[in-house]
């Protein structure tokens, strides 16, 4: 679009344009400023809350579902955690492009515009029970099962909340509980999929990963591949709020990236070479040490190393 005729529609001079448009360029928002056009450099469709609501519905999903999509946001996560909440309803939060997107133990997980898939998902709790352990494990076989659905293969969950493709991550969850006075307690579980990420964009990520488009031979929507996903959540969610981690114990084994594999358990303070065996029956990480001792590991708040 010509840069005059932009401000014109946004009622504002060309100068205070230029400067927000260099702003966002500097965010990582893929604009192409060349003389007088602006571009924006985004490949396929974007985020439409109708279509997402649809595909979820054809799911015989029969709660009500709130489905917001937002342009620019520091983390969908936050949005959910301030957001007022009708425990009738599903709220679901997705955006194009997040400027402080969070993985595990506050690490940052990039989030370029219009590449991916960044949703976060409140669920509220009975509020006199404790959500029981292992949610995190069930969302991970949520969305192993959604891949699945559209056709990827080799999709594996690394405990306790990485999604493997053929050895490299295509997903992770964010799990937040809040709590408050009158004990209900809301779950807002954030997850980032990688769907068609350019590869200079994904340079800066530490580790192997991987994205839906690549290991597709037909095209598919973003917008379906949320609402499938969000589809296999709330299934999950509601088995899990009835009967815990209980029934998902027995699939874990099928899809788990760790057992077998040799590695390091790397802790604030120390580390300890183990072998992968398995997790207990409330979703607690098995290892054996050096010494030939099993060890149960509770906590999320460790580093896990494939050797």
């Amino acid at each position: 679009q010509k840069k005059t005729d932009l401000a014109y529609s946004l009622r504002m001079t060309e100068e205070f344009l230029d400067a927000i448009l260099n702003d966002l360029k500097t965010l990582g928002v893929p604009l192409t400023l060349s003389g007088e056009i602006v571009a924006l450099d985004v490949q396929g469709e974007f985020l439409n809350s109708i279509l997402i609501r649809e595909k979820v519905r054809s799911y015989d999903i029969d709660r009500d579902l709130e489905v917001e999509v937002v342009n620019i946001v520091d983390s969908t996560n936050n949005v959910l955690v301030s957001s007022k909440f009708n425990s009738s309803k599903i709220k679901v939060c997705l955006a194009e492009f997040q400027t402080g997107g969070r993985g595990r133990r506050g690490k940052f997980w990039h989030s370029p515009c219009g590449a991916n898939i960044y949703m976060s998902l409140k669920w509220r709790f009975n509020p006199k029970k404790l959500i029981p352990n292992g949610l995190s494990l069930a969302i991970g076989i949520a969305i192993h099962e959604a891949l699945i659905d559209i056709g990827i293969e080799d999709v594996k969950v690394k405990w306790p909340n990485d999604i493997m493709v053929k050895k490299m991550k295509i997903a992770g969850i964010l799990i937040e509980v809040v709590a408050d006075t009158s004990q209900r307690s809301d779950a807002i579980i954030g997850v980032g999929l990688n769907f068609d990420m350019p590869r200079q964009l994904g340079s800066r990520i530490d580790q192997p990963w991987t994205d839906v488009c690549s290991h597709l031979s037909k095209k598919i929507g973003r917008n379906d591949v949320a609402g499938i996903l969000i589809a296999s959540i709330i299934k999950t969610l509601k088995i899990f709020e009835r009967e815990g981690f209980h029934p998902f114990f027995s699939i874990w084994d099928k899809c788990d990236f760790l057992k077998g594999k040799t590695g390091k358990v790397v802790k604030s303070d120390s580390q300890s070479n183990v072998k992968f065996v398995g997790i207990s029956t409330d979703g607690a990480l098995i290892v054996v040490n050096d010494r030939k001792e099993r060890q149960l590991i509770h906590s999320g708040e460790v580093s896990l190393k494939i050797e």
